[in-house]
């Protein structure tokens, strides 16, 4: 089952799922929406919901598959990246029948990699949506100058709209640690470990980065074997050429393995032995095997 995996593989870092999941959501809410802990007791690692941007598709349906990934990805904390990322804003159909479009490909990530876009507001993504669409009109009339005026006027927008909503992001959060001091020391401190472990996966990715002189030498390795020689490789291949390879080609055919292949015949397949008595077969045979076997060995031997 998905849940054992999931819960198998949450156990040593993100998880990430992608394929045909057969299930098709709609635009249908993946998280609870505000979700807290103000009101009720719960565990104290309980980690609540994160508030996202609603998600698009192409697709307005929703079948029984669908409303069960929406509630693993509500129990698991996976959210559905179709229709809520650049690149498939808009949530486009992945399936393509004879009978209709549908989205039933699906990619889906824990929340946790998706908190460093949490000063993405309507706005942004709205902005978003209309770049890429403007991106699309560029692609097929590129020569067009209003065209392309229009989508570098709507890329520089959207460049300046997003400087301010990472500054104000990070002046909300300054604010708010300081308010939470005095007020929350629990939520000051749940904000502060959040801040501390999304610095310290920035910090985790630059280390593990491979240098390219590793990935260069690992590929240059990667061929070659210094156990053989070139010289060695062409005698092998020599001795590879010289040597016969079907050995049952050498040898005469036998009447008998004649009179075997002709027994074997399916009943009502053969003619043979309804025409001709058995004696005549094996002399018939024997006739024909001397003279191919004489055919054989002249092709054999003849220049």
């Amino acid at each position: 089952m998905i849940e054992n995996d999931i819960v198998k593989y949450s156990q040593s870092g993100k998880i990430m799922i992608a394929g045909d999941l057969n299930a098709r959501t709609a635009c249908e809410i993946d998280h609870i929406q505000k979700d807290s802990d103000k009101h009720i007791p719960l565990f104290d690692n309980y980690k609540c919901d994160s508030s996202l941007i609603q998600r698009k598709s192409k697709d307005s349906s929703i079948n029984t598959r669908g409303r069960q990934l929406l509630s693993l990805c509500i129990s698991s904390s996976l959210r559905i990246l179709n229709g809520r990322l650049m690149g498939d804003l808009m949530g486009a159909h992945t399936c393509f029948q004879p009978l209709g479009s549908s989205v039933v490909d699906y990619f889906l990530a824990s929340e946790e990699l998706l908190e460093n876009s949490e000063w993405q507001d309507q706005d942004i993504i709205n902005l978003k949506q209309n770049l890429y669409r403007k991106y699309k009109l560029m692609q097929n009339h590129n020569t067009d100058p209003y065209v392309r005026g229009s989508f570098f006027k709507c890329l520089e927008s959207y460049r300046k709209q997003r400087r301010a909503k990472i500054r104000k992001f990070k002046r909300d959060i300054m604010n708010k640690l300081d308010n939470l001091y005095d007020q929350n020391p629990k939520a000051y401190w749940q904000l502060l470990d959040k801040i501390k472990n999304i610095s310290n996966n920035s910090q985790n990715k630059s280390e593990n980065t491979i240098d390219p002189s590793e990935w260069q030498e690992y590929f240059q390795k990667l061929n070659k074997n210094e156990q053989y020689s070139d010289d060695l490789i062409k005698k092998k291949l020599e001795s590879f050429h010289n040597e016969n390879v079907f050995n049952e080609l050498d040898y005469l055919i036998t009447p008998e393995e004649i009179e075997k292949a002709i027994k074997s015949l399916k009943n009502s397949k053969s003619i043979v032995l309804n025409l001709f008595n058995l004696n005549n077969v094996h002399l018939n045979v024997r006739i024909f095997i001397g003279e191919l076997n004489i055919k054989l060995c002249y092709a054999a031997f003849s220049p």
